[in-house]
């Protein structure tokens, strides 16, 4: 958004000035002469009758409706002072509004400003010691003068940028013309502007005062009105100051205007008194202001748009008793009034940055811009907090689609292992049924010998000196009657044993010890010869234990052989 077009806006005595602003330079100037002797007047009635000039300037330069208003002003009784304190930085500012508070008997009333430092002084300069200062411009005016101001520009359809006493910026220049004037000696700088002179001191490179007088060249052009107004031939105030800016200082005896007959006889003694008084303030602001010493070595220079006007500085070297000449570079410069011809006037100072540090505001429009301020605060507060959210919408909108996205890649995973558990499930209640179940059988079933086990023990416990010829099994008929294991075969006398008897008597000893054998007994035996060996033929019954059925799945040492360790 492009901001509203600048217009500076100048009132002081006599003159209106305007001027619209493109970049850093002033491209159109509207002068609008004003009546002197009103000017306390119009203060007086809040400068309502300055609406009608200010409205034609307006339109002669074409400033549009909205623009921003900067106004570089002369009221009275503005209090403009420039200060030195033996502080920097911010606590400088702080001695100095304390200090313009004390200077003011309605501090109360009045809209303040304190320019950051405007120089600062080294404590050391040349060899010499002396305490470091700092120089810090001060500016108070009445509320009503700057509500005045403020509501002049509401009703000319103008927003306000900001109000400079045009003396502030006056002073600003003349420090900084001061500042180029040699470090070596003393020096003192008389700039003379319309309505304003300020003197600036210098003693070795130090900064020792500034003094603003009421004082200025406007006078001085009056005094040509008065004087063709006293000879019945009026006079012009733009002519009067064009002829002042011609003919300057007049010496005795010359014809100052041929047009209207006037001589310098008529116009000097309207003169003397302003001249003079610019000669007893420079006089006992040096003598006072400067160290003794270096008082009779001072040298003065002249500044400020005044100091062109012709004899003038011919006049300051005549009565003072010290060296008088032009400080360059700063002979020429905008006026603060309406008279010097210069179109911008102190216009001329308004573009340069200084003005914001010297810049004062109605009340009212600093409560404005305060509100305007806050509601511009909680908009963009409002704005972040709904970017925020709208972020955190987003990113979580982002996170759900994502995980809705992994979610239903899943699913079929989900589906697989929800199937598998229910399988899982099924079978773990399938087998624990089929548990119950087969316990319940073998509870059922009445106790039996372990067939499979007892065959196993028997080819453990038959030695090799024993052919079984048969082995037959006989369950028993019922509940109480026990099962037989008849074996028949041949037995062969061992290289250990006597005979083939002592071998089946070993055969009977080991299956009566059996753990699947209740008893074993000889049936009957016969002898026989075979490869020249008496051998014997028997018959073994064995009735085997009764023994509960086996849960499936277990095994026991007893029971099965391959179980055992």
């Amino acid at each position: 958004m492009l901001r509203p077009d600048l217009v500076l806006i100048g009132l002081s005595p006599g003159a209106l000035r305007l001027a619209t602003v493109r970049g850093s330079r002033l491209t159109q100037v509207e002068h609008v002469r004003l009546d002197p002797a009103s000017w306390t007047t119009s203060w007086e009635n809040g400068l309502r009758d300055l609406e009608k000039p200010l409205n034609g300037a307006l339109a002669a330069g074409g400033v549009r409706a909205g623009s921003r208003a900067r106004v570089i002003y002369t009221a009275p009784g503005t209090f403009v002072d420039c200060t030195s304190v033996p502080l920097h930085g911010a606590r400088a500012l702080q001695a100095a509004h304390l200090m313009l508070r004390e200077s003011t008997t309605d501090g109360a009333s009045r809209v303040t400003s304190a320019c950051p430092v405007l120089r600062e002084d080294a404590s050391e300069f040349q060899g010499v010691l002396d305490p470091a200062r700092s120089h810090v411009l001060l500016a108070g005016e009445q509320v009503s003068h700057v509500e005045a101001i403020g509501g002049l520009m509401i009703r000319a359809g103008l927003t306000i940028d900001s109000l400079v006493p045009a003396r502030s910026l006056l002073a600003s220049a003349a420090i900084r013309a001061a500042a180029s004037c040699p470090d070596d000696g003393a020096h003192a700088l008389v700039w003379i502007d319309s309505h304003t002179t300020i003197i600036v001191a210098k003693n070795r490179g130090r900064m020792l005062f500034v003094r603003m007088l009421d004082l200025g060249a406007a006078p001085l052009a009056q005094a040509f009105e008065r004087a063709a107004a006293n000879a019945g031939r009026p006079m012009h105030a733009d002519a009067a100051m064009a002829l002042l800016m011609t003919v300057g200082v007049p010496a005795r005896g010359t014809l100052v205007d041929p047009a209207t007959g006037l001589k310098a006889e008529s116009v000097l003694p309207l003169m003397q008194s302003i001249l003079q008084r610019f000669i007893v303030e420079t006089k006992q602001s040096l003598r006072f202001g400067l160290p003794e010493g270096d008082l009779a070595r001072a040298t003065v220079h002249l500044a400020g748009p005044g100091a062109e006007v012709p004899g003038l500085g011919a006049m300051f070297a005549g009565e003072l008793d010290w060296a008088v000449s032009r400080a360059e570079g700063h002979a020429a410069g905008p006026s603060s009034s309406g008279g010097i011809p210069d179109p911008a006037g102190e216009l001329a100072h308004a573009i340069t940055a200084f003005h914001r540090s010297m810049a004062l505001l109605p009340p009212s429009e600093a409560r404005r811009r305060e509100e305007t301020a806050l509601r511009r605060a909680v908009w963009t507060g409002a704005l972040a907090a709904f970017a925020v959210v709208g972020g955190l919408w987003y990113q979580a909108r982002a996170r759900l689609a994502e995980t809705e996205s992994r979610t239903a890649m899943l699913e079929s995973r989900v589906a697989a292992v929800r199937s598998q558990r229910e399988l899982r499930e099924l079978a773990a209640a399938t087998s624990a049924e089929l548990v119950s179940a087969t316990g319940a059988v073998i509870q059922a079933m009445p106790a039996r010998p372990h067939w499979k086990a007892t065959l196993a023990n028997l080819t453990q416990i038959v030695g090799p000196d024993i052919e079984l010829a048969e082995v037959a099994g006989s369950p028993a008929k019922d509940g109480t009657s026990s099962s037989i294991l008849t074996l028949r075969g041949t037995s062969w006398p061992a290289e250990d044993a006597r005979s083939a008897e002592d071998v089946l008597a070993g055969l009977i000893d080991r299956l009566s010890k059996s753990p699947l054998v209740e008893s074993a007994r000889m049936v009957s035996t016969r002898s026989e010869f075979a490869a020249g060996q008496e051998v014997k033929q028997f018959t073994i019954a064995v009735t085997l234990r009764t023994l509960p059925v086996p849960m499936p799945g277990l095994r026991h040492a007893a029971l099965d052989p391959e179980a055992a360790p």
